[in-house]
């Protein structure tokens, strides 16, 4: 039976992996540990997320958020990286970037926008982290004897 703690662990793991997958190349190394952490955290959220939605009360709590074809709706979603929360946070940490080079360029200090550069990375690792969290709750409690439904509850 898979408690709390092991789809603690598991998620954090997948969604700090799945963060430090989609991190683009090029980018600092600072940077890609921030979208690390923050693919970590969002993977502990996601993890979270179908107990939180279907309580765990009782033993027939799983139902359609708990299903393969929730599992694989998200996974579907992941793959196709068409649409990316993350590259508009990234987008605004290199925004935050720029101004922070330029206030350094005058001289002037620039902790706020350095700042806000490594916040926006650690959001973009958030929300990567997030659906591959929820996925391995889904894929811990697959492993359990009761498993999950294929779309809801008694089917």
């Amino acid at each position: 039976m898979s408690s709390r703690r092991t789809h603690t662990a598991v998620g954090a793991f997948a969604g700090g992996t799945y963060a430090l997958v989609r991190a683009p190349k090029d980018q600092k190394p600072l940077n890609n540990l921030a979208e690390v952490v923050g693919g970590a955290l969002g993977g502990v959220v996601g993890s979270r997320l179908p107990d939180v939605i279907e309580p765990a009360i009782h033993s027939h709590h799983r139902s359609t958020f708990h299903s393969l074809t929730t599992a694989g709706t998200i996974t579907y979603g992941m793959v196709q990286k068409q649409v990316s929360p993350a590259d508009a946070f990234r987008k605004l940490a290199g925004e935050a970037a720029q101004r922070a080079a330029l206030l350094k360029a005058n001289g002037q200090p620039s902790t706020k926008d350095d700042l806000l550069e490594l916040l926006f990375h650690v959001a973009a690792g958030f929300v990567s982290g997030l659906p591959a969290g929820y996925v391995s709750h889904l894929a811990c409690d697959m492993t359990t004897p009761r498993s999950i439904p294929f779309l809801t509850r008694g089917f």
